[in-house]
């Protein structure tokens, strides 16, 4: 599974915001539509980001749940064959 970098995720939020700070400010202009797809754009990588970091930390937290079933389980299979095993052992002739 890729995931999303930390990286690439800074990276564009800087490129996007760089793109802002050159922009000129011009009301009801291209200019303004332009601007106005950059926080667009903005916004939905910052809900994009936010969205994965919360599955990631949903996923991890299955894995976890998991790993503890797991244990659990296997104590009960160790504790199991412990509990079938007879406490001397009788030599067969």
């Amino acid at each position: 599974m890729q995931g999303i970098q930390l990286f690439e995720y800074k990276a564009l939020m800087d490129y996007l915001q760089r793109l802002q700070e050159d922009a000129p400010v011009q009301e009801h202009s291209v200019d303004c539509e332009h601007c106005n797809a950059l926080v667009a754009h903005e916004e939905k990588l910052k809900a994009i980001y936010l969205n994965y970091k919360t599955a990631k930390n949903d996923v991890a937290n299955i894995i976890r749940e998991f790993e503890e079933h797991k244990m659990a389980i296997r104590r009960l299979v160790a504790y199991r064959k412990h509990a079938n095993r007879p406490l001397s052992k009788e030599k067969k002739e």
